[in-house]
């Protein structure tokens, strides 16, 4: 997904950020730091009562300047995925699921207000029709970030339509990624980051998701790199039958200053 970080000799010499300004900076993708993140998430509860859906994904946060003035920030996103096979009830089935790239486009500076506006698209790649949706869809993103020190609020709104295929397993699919982090001292942080989501092909009672929860994690140096590393549990307030109850989750993170 991402080529090699090679780093200049003049860029190794220069004096790593400290910890509580890459507290600031990780906490929005807005901010121009390159990150990737590995996470494994397990959401108990889908694709039935009882089952444990096994997910883990890889992500980046990678900006490229477009100009002076501003830059486009792209966010594109990996998973392989474990779970029981709907289509059978038995067998276990695991595979790559699609593959999500969002990209927006944002001011170098800005005022109180960080925001970013683009698209995103969803990629088929999955290995195996109960891990996806077989579908190309894609549609607009929106971001917006607040950061009254030490707090980062902001939230990236996305909705895609498929525009392949016939009428049968169509996607149109909204999304609502919140992000609140409280930085602490000594590299600590409180965070909620979570997703709403909604598929407005299912029937009412069937169509969010709204976990509500959170957790902690640490910027940290290791190695001469700069890393971050979090957990966090929530409980999904309102899901589909199919949906999972409650997820929790593990990160590490790789920070590029």
């Amino acid at each position: 997904m991402l080529g090699c970080l090679v780093v200049g000799g003049a860029a190794l010499a220069q004096q790593p950020p400290a910890i509580e300004d890459l507290q600031t900076l990780r906490a929005n993708p807005l901010s121009g730091l390159r990150t990737v993140t590995l996470q494994y998430q397990a959401n108990v509860g889908t694709p039935a009562p009882g089952d444990v859906q096994s997910v883990w994904t890889l992500q980046a946060v990678w900006p490229f300047p477009l100009g002076e003035h501003w830059s486009l920030i792209t966010y594109p996103s990996l998973s392989v995925m474990s779970q029981l096979a709907p289509t059978s009830g038995d067998d276990r089935v695991a595979g790559l699921g699609d593959t999500i790239v969002t990209a927006v486009v944002t001011p170098t500076e800005t005022g109180r207000l960080i925001w970013g506006t683009g698209a995103v698209l969803e990629i088929p790649t999955a290995t195996n029709r109960d891990l996806g949706t077989s579908r190309w869809a894609a549609g607009p993103a929106v971001a917006l970030f607040v950061q009254p020190n030490p707090l980062t609020v902001g939230v990236l709104l996305e909705n895609a339509w498929s525009f392949t295929g016939g009428t049968d397993g169509e996607v149109n699919a909204f999304e609502a990624q919140y992000f609140f982090t409280w930085n602490l001292p000594h590299g600590w942080f409180l965070q909620s980051n979570g997703t709403v989501t909604a598929n407005w092909k299912a029937e009412p009672t069937n169509r969010w998701t709204v976990p509500v929860g959170g957790g902690f994690g640490k910027v940290f140096t290791l190695g001469g790199q700069s890393w971050s590393s979090g957990a966090q549990v929530f409980y999904n307030a309102v899901h589909p039958s199919a949906g999972p109850e409650w997820s929790a989750g593990v990160s590490l993170q790789v920070l590029f200053p």
